[in-house]
């Protein structure tokens, strides 16, 4: 069965690249420049191998992983692994591309010709992008199904299961009308130690005591939980046990060990429930909690279940630490908005490949935005450089040019990736994989904010580029 689903993708893959050189051959120069592009990998074997490998590393993941398909944990280890693999692919083969093609195009001598043509410059980069988003297409669709096939389980009716959509407590979240209140307690309670504080550090300490204040429970008392539940999730929470309360408690590291009690209860509901530090625990709600677009629950903390030990008390670590989780959506739907937006990451790298390429070289360029793709889904630059301070101790080599140029490279590549925050947000591989929703709103934010904004910006830049050069050789006009 998986050798046969591989050889139906690699099929499928050769019907979608035919029809994609059908396209391209109609319509203006747009059109013309994106079929070239797709003739140019496909004449130097870029796109067929990488095709053949992409759908060949998903067909032999269960055997590398050792995924049993009949547990529905390593299901979701081989969904996260299958959909980290495409991205890579896709990514890698986007970068190559878009960095290579320029360089092709004036070695040949075919960029000099064409721009004599009217108007033909203007649409170069955008036809090469449009190509570049044709390749993805041709290799997302057959990787996308394919791995679909490998997570289905022969011996059950797995199918097609229904995802959750988490859903945090409002008590986590502090406003800055709460701050105001609480700062104008504290300045008439104690005006010696808060009115002396500077606005910004009064607020920054006041948002950090709120925080503390409904992230923890102290022993013998109790705190409320309150769930906003929208109007589009009441209509599919329709069983009598759809809600289920996950909760991640924490008592601190000299109860690690230690195993605590806590009380649950609503109107006409009450159940006690054993916890443990820093583990997940879940416990089903029935429907009838569901009360005018909300769930409102009390949670009391009964102390350790070893009467010789005292917790003082219990808190959250953060939001992800008390979460309802509501029937939404199913997990296809999630996967093809999640392609959706690894499509939005590729079509902003090849964007930027693009108008990197009209300036640099091929090696260049491909290493320049190599360098991107590391420091976005690495969190940065991490190490380049380090902060400066009294008890700091100067190597004499980071006095030299060479490093200083290094350091500010790596601090403007650090903040670029900063600016990108979408490019992180984008990524849902991993709330796919644990069963979470992924939103056509996350959708429309990332594909606007990367293929829109910042891939319109980087095409916008590298046209502008390349019609400052001659394009026979290269060189600035």
């Amino acid at each position: 069965m998986p050798w046969f689903a591989a050889l139906a993708a690699l099929f499928l893959f050769w019907i979608l690249l035919r029809i994609l050189d059908r396209i391209c051959r109609f319509g203006g120069s747009l059109n013309a420049i994106s079929g070239v592009l797709i003739a140019e990998v496909w004449r130097r074997k870029l796109l067929p191998v990488s095709g053949i490998l992409l759908l060949a590393g998903i067909l032999v993941l269960p055997w590398i992983l050792g995924v049993d398909l009949a547990d529905a944990s390593e299901r979701r280890t081989l969904l996260q692994y299958g959909q980290g693999w495409i991205g890579f692919v896709l990514l890698v083969v986007t970068m190559v591309m878009c960095c290579s093609t320029l360089s092709e195009e004036k070695s040949s001598g075919r960029l000099g010709f064409l721009s004599l043509r009217p108007g033909l410059p203007i649409w170069w980069l955008p036809g090469k992008w449009l190509g570049s988003l044709g390749s993805n297409l041709v290799l997302l669709i057959p990787a996308s199904l394919l791995l679909l096939t490998q997570i289905q389980n022969p011996g059950s009716d797995w199918g097609n299961p229904a995802t959750v959509l988490p859903i945090s407590a409002q008590q986590f979240s502090v406003t800055e009308e709460d701050v105001d209140l609480f700062l104008l307690l504290k300045v008439e309670e104690s005006p010696l130690e808060w009115g002396q504080l500077s606005e910004a550090d009064a607020k920054i300490r006041a948002r950090s005591y709120l925080h503390r204040q409904a992230r923890s429970i102290p022993l013998g008392s109790s705190a409320y939980l309150d769930f906003k539940v929208g109007d589009d999730v009441r209509e599919e929470s329709t069983s009598e046990e759809a809600l289920v309360l996950s909760i991640r408690p924490a008592m601190g590291r000299a109860h690690r060990s230690q195993i605590a009690r806590i009380l649950i209860s609503g109107e006409d509901f009450e159940t006690e429930l054993l916890v443990t530090n820093g583990q997940r625990s879940e416990l089903k709600i029935p429907q009838r909690m569901l009360l005018d677009g909300g769930v409102a629950l009390e949670v009391a903390f009964l102390g350790a279940v070893d009467e010789e030990v005292r917790i003082p008390s219990l808190y959250w670590i953060d939001e992800e630490a008390v979460q309802l989780l509501v029937p939404m959506g199913t997990l296809g739907g999630s996967l093809l908005r999640s392609q959706l937006l690894l499509l939005a990451r590729c079509a902003f790298v090849a964007a930027l490949s693009l108008a990197v390429s009209t300036f640099l070289g091929f090696p260049v360029a491909t290493l320049l935005v190599f360098c991107f793709l590391i420091a976005a889904t690495g969190g940065g630059f991490v190490g380049a450089f380090e902060e400066e301070g009294p008890q700091t101790m100067v190597d004499p080599r980071q006095e030299a040019s060479s490093r200083q140029v290094i350091d500010l490279l790596a601090q403007g590549g650090e903040r670029i990736v900063r600016s990108l925050g979408e490019w992180e947000e984008s990524s849902t591989a991993e709330q796919v994989s644990a069963g979470q929703f992924v939103s056509w709103n996350q959708v429309w934010r990332g594909g606007s904010i990367l293929a829109g904004l910042w891939a319109g910006f980087a095409l916008i830049v590298g046209t502008i580029l390349l019609s400052r050069q001659e394009h026979s050789t290269g060189d600035q006009q």
